[in-house]
């Protein structure tokens, strides 16, 4: 999360600087905004970085529960006798 952000920043950073110069701008003025992108991209690279690592953690937890799901079915013994396990799971008892 805070990898993304810092990388954010640093691109506004020096983006703001280069376009400063370019357009001929005071020094004080260019440093002015380029803090300003600094301080913004950084807080847009925290929320970036805090919804990417939100959805991937979501998206291992379902996985997780769903393999979980997946092994008591596949270990729920059957009705075909003792010692025989629940076999071929289908398609709606995996979802």
């Amino acid at each position: 999360m805070r990898v993304i952000a810092a990388c954010l920043a640093l691109a506004g950073f020096v983006v703001a600087l280069i376009v400063g110069l370019w357009a001929e701008n005071p020094l004080d003025v260019i440093l002015w905004r380029a803090v300003l992108a600094l301080i913004v991209m950084n807080v847009l690279g925290l929320i970036i970085g805090y919804l990417g690592e939100k959805t991937v953690t979501m998206a291992i937890e379902e996985s997780r529960t769903k393999a979980e799901r997946q092994i008591e079915l596949m270990m729920k013994p059957s009705a075909e006798g003792p010692g025989k396990t629940g076999g071929e799971l289908t398609p709606q008892q995996v979802l």
